[in-house]
C-alpha cells in the first residue's frame, strides 16, 4: 500500500511536467499537408484564398502568395524599407506587417501594404521587439519576443493598449493568430505551437515538427504553422 501511495504521489508530480513540455495539453491535431516554401519564411496571412508570408533573414524584402490548391508559393513583391518579416496579419483588405526600424529607442510599426507593395499606412506599436501581428476585428494582437518572457498587446487602430498579459509559456514568440475567441502563438526557441484564451489562459500547445516556427494563421478550419532553420527552406504545415 505504502509503494502504491509512493507511485501515485510521484505520478501526481509528473503530470504537471509532462503537460508543459509534451504533445499536447488539452487536444490531439492531425498535419493534413506539408509544403516546401522559400525561407525563411515568417509571419502567415490568411485572405480566404491564399496565404502570403515574407522572409527573415536574407532576402528580407521579399513577400510571397501561397496558392493551397497547387502549392505553389510566388513571389508577389518586395519592400525595401521592410529588411525582415515578423508577423503578418490580413484586415478583410490589405496586409499588415511588422517593421523594425533601426535603434532600439524606436518603436516598432505595424504596416499596411497594399498586394503591390505600397505602404498604405503605419501605426506605432508600444514596443521597438515586436514579432506577430494577428488581426481582430477592427483590433490587433501583437507580442514582443526581446526580453523573455515578453508581452501581448491587444491594440486598437491607433496602437492604444486596450489589455495586456505575459505568455503562459515563453522562450521567444514569433507570431500570433485569432481563432474565434481565442488565440494561437508560435514560439521561436521554445519550438512551440500553443493557444490560449484572451486573457493569456493555456489551452492547448503542440511540439513543432521541426524548429524555429514563426507564423501561423487560421484559415476558418485549419490551422497552418510555419518552421524550419534560418539557413534553409521552410516547411509549411496544414
Amino acid at each position: 500500500m505504502k509503494k502504491l501511495t509512493l507511485l501515485l504521489f510521484g505520478a501526481l508530480i509528473l503530470l504537471p511536467a509532462l503537460f508543459a513540455r509534451g504533445d499536447t495539453k488539452g487536444g490531439e491535431w492531425t498535419i493534413v499537408e506539408t509544403f516546401d516554401i522559400p525561407g525563411k519564411a515568417s509571419g502567415l496571412a490568411w485572405d480566404g484564398e491564399y496565404l502570403y508570408f515574407g522572409i527573415y533573414g536574407a532576402n528580407g524584402d521579399q513577400f510571397y502568395r501561397f496558392d493551397p490548391t497547387n502549392g505553389e508559393a510566388t513571389l508577389l513583391f518586395t519592400h525595401p524599407e521592410i529588411g525582415d518579416s515578423y508577423g503578418m496579419t490580413f484586415d478583410g483588405e490589405n496586409l499588415w506587417v511588422i517593421n523594425q526600424p533601426s535603434g532600439s529607442s524606436n518603436p516598432a510599426l505595424a504596416t499596411e501594404l497594399d498586394f503591390s507593395g505600397n505602404t498604405l499606412s503605419t501605426i506605432a506599436l508600444p514596443d521597438h521587439y515586436m514579432s506577430g501581428i494577428g488581426w481582430d476585428d477592427g483590433d490587433f494582437w501583437v507580442c514582443t519576443y526581446y526580453p523573455n518572457p515578453g508581452t501581448v498587446y491587444n491594440i486598437d487602430d491607433q496602437g492604444a493598449v486596450l489589455q495586456q498579459f505575459s505568455p503562459p509559456v515563453a522562450d521567444q514568440l514569433w507570431d500570433v493568430c485569432t481563432q474565434d475567441e481565442n488565440l494561437w502563438f508560435v514560439d521561436y526557441d521554445g519550438d512551440l505551437i500553443y493557444k490560449t484564451d484572451k486573457t493569456g489562459a493555456l489551452l492547448e500547445q503542440h511540439d513543432a515538427e521541426n524548429i524555429k516556427p514563426s507564423g501561423v494563421v487560421f484559415d476558418g478550419s485549419f490551422l497552418w504553422y510555419v518552421d524550419g532553420q534560418l539557413s534553409s527552406q521552410s516547411t509549411l504545415y496544414k
